[in-house]
């Protein structure tokens, strides 16, 4: 037998060689993701309060709930089949109700929120993982709401990807004239055509908790229209369930015309807004041909996300109690982050000169520090915070070019209320001495 030939690797460089190992590309620019470092600190030391950490409450989390629907669906012989595989797309039950739910929001039009167009997998950041792995190579750019979600900038840098910031002005709405400045410049340094998807959250983002106006996402449309990019707009809706009160009344980019002709992707999850541990999301899209191709992606990926907790859901969603569990689960938040407020405003952080806006919804406070304190991981701020038992995401984190770095990113979800006003303190203590 002919021996077969393999790539020469000999070559590469030694400092992707680790205990034997030649990794590719694509594994040796992958780094310890900051939000695992985070999370570990409140693990290795227990008297830390975690500000950092996005998890929900377990006081609210449906126990009883599911506990309901697990003994309906494994005592009912029919239902043996949710303990078996499932399909790449997802239970086709649990899709038809996702376009469903989705459909009911205001102003959303039901003929493009389609179930055949719907995917389920395991939480949104999947979906936005398989986006991204079809879409983009190396050297290829991604623009994004400057802050954005973090773990995404990790997402790109992993695989080679230039995030690039869509300029904001001071109240944080998207600035169109500076965005059709930064598209002339990149088309003048030849990079305009590396631009792969833009990339909003329209629904208290993470971490800002600010919601999209429907003029932010005029001037997003007309802007890359303008400029010839009919490139992927993808809307990350995961934190759209989490009123305080009322819904935001702006429909997703899926049901507005300034879109029509562009490739769109809504991602949702049943993961922040019901159960944390099911890991259940999903995407929605208008082209059938870039659903196909992330369907190859994830079918040589896992074969399907695990298909029991998608039966819970699914449950749950024909049962007709989930629109009222997640208003109250609005309700919830909406007096954790009254009291949040209120212990950073009574100890007299706003007096120090930190600024920052109370949210209408999600699980995040975004704040700003006083000119010339740093907040970054290792600063003299980071430290004492530290040292006084609490942690918060570093806001330089959450922008493309890691700029500023005054911000903090705080959340309410996972500590009960008196950890939660104890973090708050120690905080506006660090504050205080520094």
């Amino acid at each position: 037998m002919q021996e077969q030939a393999f790539p020469d690797t000999s070559s590469r460089d030694s400092s992707d060689r680790d205990g034997g190992l030649n990794y590719s590309a694509f594994g040796a620019r992958l780094e310890v993701p900051a939000i695992n470092h985070l999370m570990s600190i409140p693990s290795e030391h227990p008297e830390v309060l975690s500000l950092a950490a996005g998890f929900t409450d377990n006081a609210v989390l449906p126990a009883d709930l599911v506990r309901d629907v697990v003994s309906r669906l494994c005592g009912n012989p029919s239902g043996a089949d949710c303990l078996q595989y499932g399909t790449t797309q997802g239970r086709k039950g649990l899709r038809e109700l996702t376009a469903r739910f989705v459909a009911s929001y205001h102003g959303e039009n039901a003929e493009v929120i389609r179930a055949d167009r719907t995917f389920i997998t395991n939480g949104s950041q999947q979906a936005l993982f398989l986006a991204m792995r079809v879409l983009c190579d190396p050297g290829d750019v991604v623009m994004v709401e400057n802050p954005t979600y973090f773990v995404f900038l990790s997402m790109l840098q992993g695989m080679g990807v230039q995030p690039v910031g869509i300029p904001v002005a001071e109240n944080g709405s998207i600035d169109g004239m500076a965005l059709d400045a930064l598209m002339r410049q990149m088309d003048r340094e030849g990079r305009k055509g590396r631009i792969k998807a833009a990339y909003v959250m329209g629904y208290y983002a993470n971490p800002s908790s600010r919601c999209l106006s429907l003029e932010d996402k005029m001037v997003l449309a007309a802007t890359l229209r303008r400029h010839g990019m009919r490139i992927p707009v993808i809307e990350d809706a995961a934190y759209r369930e989490l009123a305080f009160e009322r819904p935001w009344e702006v429909p997703s980019v899926l049901s507005l015309d300034a879109y029509e002709g562009y490739p769109l992707l809504y991602l949702g999850t049943y993961t922040k807004p019901f159960a944390t541990g099911l890991k259940v999301g999903y995407g929605i899209t208008n082209r059938p041909e870039w659903l196909e191709k992330m369907l190859f992606a994830k079918g040589n990926q896992d074969f399907g996300s695990a298909h029991f907790p998608q039966a819970i859901v699914e449950q749950v969603l024909q049962d007709g109690v989930y629109p009222e569990f997640v208003r109250n689960l609005g309700l919830h938040y909406g007096a954790k982050a009254r009291l949040l407020d209120s212990v950073l405003r009574a100890e007299g952080l706003d007096r120090m000169g930190w600024c920052w806006a109370k949210p209408d919804g999600g699980l995040l406070f975004w704040l700003r520090a006083p000119a010339g304190v740093d907040t970054r991981e290792g600063s003299h701020f980071y430290e004492a915070c530290l040292a006084k038992g609490v942690i918060y995401v570093p806001g330089n984190l959450c922008f493309a070019d890691g700029a500023p770095s005054d911000y903090i990113r705080l959340s309410i979800g996972a500590l009960p209320n008196e950890k939660l006003e104890e973090a708050a303190r120690r905080l506006c203590d660090a504050a205080r001495n520094l």
